[in-house]
């Protein structure tokens, strides 16, 4: 297993934590046509993912994974947080089709190599430290196999290193769709789409703050 260094491990940990029993999730639940409407980009991007085993990255309690537990023929769940993965292991339970698994915040253990067909992150890799993001898209050449797509929702918001992420618009950490680009070009993935997003509404609506970017293993 890869080692990660204290710093990095510091900055998971600094995010995790504020998503444990969040009331957030709760509030959200509403939010789903944002992602999942036939106009919306996400739902764009997402179409052109292979079902076959589809895994979604930070899920929280599941609901976007709730749009797409009938039509994945696999569907596994990550979480860094324990209470997302019990929340989900109950939501899920009737499924036969979806694992919910605890993961480290840095990579996609415990997935085997070459053992899934796509991967979505959706209103959570926007929080993710730049480090972990590239993290993320190292081992994401790893577990994907040959042709498979990753769908990630992450910041564009380019913000002094010394400011906490929390502080920022939406709480957006630093990350840009330029540099999540040279991320995914030095993994040899090939950046597929990158479609740059507003998010919020009415005062707190902020141009581009979001990217969405579709990388090809």
């Amino acid at each position: 297993m890869k080692e990660y260094s204290e710093k990095v491990k510091a900055a998971v940990k600094v995010v995790g934590e504020g998503w444990v029993e969040s009331p957030y999730y709760d509030n959200v639940e509403k939010q789903i046509p944002r992602f999942w409407n036939a106009g919306s980009v996400f739902k764009k991007l997402f179409d052109n993912l292979d079902l076959t085993h589809v895994v979604e990255l930070a899920c929280g309690h599941g609901r976007h994974s709730a749009q797409i537990q009938d039509t994945a023929d696999k569907l596994t769940l990550l979480d860094i947080n324990q209470t997302n993965v019990d929340y989900c292991s109950k939501r899920f339970a009737q499924s036969k089709n979806i694992d919910v698994l605890l993961n480290n915040g840095l990579d996609f253990s415990p997935l085997t190599n070459e053992s899934v067909t796509a991967v979505f992150c959706y209103d959570a890799m926007v929080h993710f430290d730049h480090r972990c993001v590239n993290s993320y898209l190292q081992d994401f050449t790893r577990v994907a196999k040959k042709g498979s797509l990753g769908l990630f929702h992450h910041s564009n918001y380019n913000y002094p290193f010394s400011d906490h992420y929390g502080q920022n618009p939406h709480s957006r950490n630093f990350m840009t769709k330029e540099l999540f680009a040279r991320y995914a070009l030095d993994c040899d993935l090939v950046v597929e789409e990158q479609i740059v997003v507003d998010w919020g509404g009415g005062e707190n609506l902020k141009k581009g703050l979001d990217c969405v970017s579709l990388v090809r293993k």
